[in-house]
């Protein structure tokens, strides 16, 4: 009798271990298949997003293109753009699918060009935004970013060092192509970024509109500007 209870108590522990050993790996199965579930959800918001931005762009050509062609005279067309605000009003908010997407008419001549523009008019720019310490750096990793050779500046960051900062971008020795980009050089935070974008472009002409620039960019212009 002894010997069964014996048993019957090794055989009540195995039992015991084996319900807490298969509770643990349900819970993280389905810990991951939460996980797995966010990351699924994440991509096909992030997906529908860029469609809807690619659709607004569309939408936003095509309205261009058929103002233009009513205008027909070069100075009438000049005037489209006068008024070319008012004109996207029933674009400002505009459903596709199951996301949104706005257009919003922004004057580039009233931004800095992070391509174009003087080093001082961005170290300007950045002191805004930075710390005092923090400007020169950035100033030369957005150059690096920027330049053709692989010799980091002072501060600086090319190749070499992105790839001990583990990474996984690394300078395309070319002007930006999207303000995204800005993110992908070291020192840019993501909030630094989005501070940054509502006064800066990558696709301007060196010429900045006084009249209708923020004072945040006014107070970058070192020296006159047309």
């Amino acid at each position: 009798m002894s010997r069964r209870r014996d048993r019957r108590g090794v055989a009540l522990m195995l039992a015991l271990w084996l319900i807490v050993v298969l509770g643990a790996i349900a819970a993280g199965v389905a810990a991951s298949t939460r996980s797995e579930s966010t990351l699924v959800l994440n991509v096909r918001t992030r997906t529908a997003a860029r469609y809807a931005a690619e659709s607004g762009v569309i939408a936003a050509t095509a309205r261009l293109y058929e103002l233009l062609g009513r205008a027909g005279a070069p100075e009438e067309q000049a005037l489209v753009f006068r008024g070319l605000d008012e004109q996207f009003v029933a674009l400002r908010e505009a459903d596709v699918g199951g996301a949104r997407f706005g257009i919003a008419v922004v004057d580039l001549s009233a931004r800095v060009d992070l391509n174009r523009a003087p080093a001082e008019t961005i170290s300007g720019l950045l002191a805004q935004f930075a710390g005092t310490r923090d400007v020169a750096s950035l100033g030369a990793a957005l150059q690096d970013w920027k330049d053709a050779d692989d010799r980091a500046l002072s501060g600086g960051a090319e190749a070499e060092e992105y790839r001990r900062a583990g990474s996984p971008f690394v300078p395309p020795n070319g002007p930006l192509r999207r303000l995204d980009e800005l993110t992908r050089i070291i020192g840019f935070t993501d909030s630094l970024a989005s501070a940054l974008a509502p006064y800066v472009t990558v696709d301007g002409d060196l010429r900045i509109n006084v009249n209708s620039a923020p004072e945040v960019v006014l107070a970058a212009i070192v020296g006159p500007s047309g």
